[in-house]
Order: structure tokens, then C-alpha cells, then sequence
């Protein structure tokens, strides 16, 4: 699928069409999306993230059902990606945070759960992009979990679980703060030092 010249899919409301695309391996994976009643159900095949010069996805109102495959990440192009109103389960794949041109996402509806990737991209989407997902949280969604006061679970011998929101160590913010004391160490020690 490497070099397709893909601009546009949309399943959205039980049609399938496109625009500028090759049929070859992907008049396949779109007749096996639709099944015997045209109608675009199941998973979203892994192998729909090899179109890599997509630049719209829309394949909301339909009847998917599964997780989101982490494969769509791979669509470095990707602008506009609608997967509304479908039965998707799982969490939003960790690898959507990589993408850098997508300026519309739109998630909402499904059964989506856990914790939205923290992003530039997703911090820009609007509140709408991931309502009607009953167990999904996070900005832009809900208040951050540390803001709202959630707890991280714990396991059977009292010990939380490692890897919860608590337990990760923000570097970034880190590093600020360690060559802000380093560099306020070395001038409060320099001018102790020159005095003296």
C-alpha cells in the first residue's frame, strides 16, 4: 500500500465510497468491512492504517465494533478522522499522541474507555470529539484525574498499581525545575564566594 495515492475514504452512514484510490488489496478490505449487507461492521481492519497518504477517514454511523487498531497512527497525513456513532470498545491506541496534522477527530458515541491520550493535537479538540463514551476520561473530557481527586487503584495487598497517573514522572516539567534550582544554586554560590 505504499505510495496509494488515497486522498479521501468515507463509510459514513452505510456507504462506501472514495475518492483517487487503488482497488487492488483495498477493494478487499473495504468488501470485507461491508459484508453481504453492505452495511460496514466488524473491526476496522489493522491493514486500513497502510494508507498512508490519507488525508480524510470517515467511517462513522456504522456498525464497528472492536478496538480502534493502533495501525491508524501510521497515517502521518491524516487530518480529518471521524469513527462516531459506532460500537468501538478498548482505550484510544497511545500512538494517536504521534499525530501532528489532524485537526479534526471526532470519537464520540462508542463505548470507549479509559484514559484519552495526552497530546498537543488532543488537547486542541473540543470536549464534543469524546462525549457519549459512559467510562472515557481525561482533558479535554473530564478535569485531569489528579485535579478531580481520583484515586489510583490499588492491588490486593494495598500497593498501588504501578504505572497509574501518580506514579509517572513528568521530565519535561522535572528537568525545568532541576536546572532552575542548579542555575539558582550557582549564582547564590557565586556571589557568596566573590563577597567573602
Amino acid at each position: 500500500m505504499a505510495g496509494d495515492p488515497w486522498h479521501l475514504a468515507n463509510a459514513s452512514n452505510h456507504r462506501l465510497s472514495s475518492q483517487q484510490f487503488q482497488w487492488g488489496n483495498t477493494r478487499k478490505i473495504f468488501e470485507n468491512m461491508a459484508g453481504n449487507a453492505g452495511k460496514p461492521s466488524g473491526q476496522i481492519p489493522e491493514e486500513i492504517g497502510g494508507f498512508k497518504s490519507l488525508y480524510i477517514l470517515n467511517l462513522s454511523n456504522n456498525a464497528f465494533t472492536g478496538s480502534i487498531p493502533p495501525s491508524l497512527s501510521n497515517m502521518r497525513k491524516l487530518e480529518s478522522s471521524d469513527l462516531s456513532v459506532n460500537s468501538l470498545s478498548g482505550q484510544i491506541p497511545a500512538e494517536f499522541a504521534k499525530f501532528t496534522f489532524l485537526s479534526f477527530l471526532n470519537l464520540s458515541n462508542n463505548h470507549l474507555v479509559g484514559r484519552i491520550p495526552h497530546s498537543t493535537q488532543f488537547s486542541t479538540l473540543p470536549k464534543s470529539s469524546f462525549e457519549g463514551n459512559k467510562d472515557l476520561r481525561g482533558p479535554p473530557l473530564t478535569a485531569d484525574d489528579i485535579a478531580a481527586g481520583f484515586s489510583p487503584p490499588l492491588m490486593s495487598n494495598g500497593r498501588r498499581v504501578p504505572n497509574s497517573v501518580h506514579d509517572q514522572i513528568d521530565w519535561d516539567v522535572l528537568s525545568v525545575e532541576i536546572g532552575y534550582i542548579v542555575g539558582l544554586g550557582v549564582a547564590i554560590g557565586s556571589l557568596v564566594f566573590c563577597k567573602g
